[in-house]
């Protein structure tokens, strides 16, 4: 398993997303990219500690879900937006199915953050081009 994205629902009013990341940082969970959702309440996120993570949430009673995720190096310069031209192609023309992808920063490197249909299949065709997965140790 490579990285895992952690999706929460909060409760859709002032000062929940404040509460929930004080709640990560308390137990020394540190979050590594953060997307607050179109769709009220809903959060998704990357930490460095996943399966405390996934612990703390159990023992509060929060409702989440937690997907497997590829995270792609970039390189950090301009052809970053050529090298996820790349990967959606090799992707795409492997059959492989992107249900969703978006960048992130993390430890000063630029990764792309991606769910897929067939994650085993999607991790060999991208190694295959040689293009460089980041392992879930690494957030």
């Amino acid at each position: 398993m490579g990285s895992v994205q952690i999706s929460v629902k909060l409760d859709d009013k002032p000062g929940s997303l404040a509460e929930f990341t004080k709640m990560l940082n308390d137990s020394n969970i540190h979050i590594r990219s953060i997307t607050v959702s179109q769709i009220p309440g809903l959060v998704l996120f990357l930490v460095d500690k996943t399966d405390e993570c996934i612990q703390l949430l159990k023992e509060k009673g929060y409702e989440f879900t937690a997907k497997d995720v590829i995270a792609v190096l970039l390189p950090n310069n301009p052809s970053s937006s050529l090298e996820i031209e790349h990967v959606a192609e090799v992707l795409g023309t492997s059959s492989v199915n992107i249900d969703f992808l978006y960048s992130t920063h993390v430890k000063n490197s630029h990764l792309v953050i991606i769910h897929v249909d067939d994650s085993e299949k999607a991790r060999q065709v991208l190694k295959d081009k040689g293009i460089y997965l980041c392992e879930r140790d690494f957030l």
